[in-house]
């Protein structure tokens, strides 16, 4: 799997976040591929030290869910 795919899965993921909040999501990791980039990493190596895609938006699909779920409830 190349770092386009990834992130394309990534996104596939996350589907069912609103809009605003993907596209926050895939700018954190795009902005994290480049910056370990830039430290001399390649795209395997920084995959490397990631989840799946589908753990990965499992996690953030879970945060969201209780966030919304405790925002609700402040209000």
């Amino acid at each position: 799997m190349d770092k386009i795919t990834f992130l394309n899965e990534l996104e596939q993921e996350l589907n069912h976040l609103p809009r605003k909040d993907r596209d926050k999501k895939m700018y954190e990791y795009e902005e994290y591929f480049f910056e370990e980039e830039q430290k001399g990493k390649n795209e395997y190596q920084i995959m490397g030290e990631l989840e799946s895609p589908k753990i990965i938006g499992k996690e953030i699909m879970a945060q969201n869910a209780i966030s919304s779920v405790s925002y609700t409830h402040l209000t």
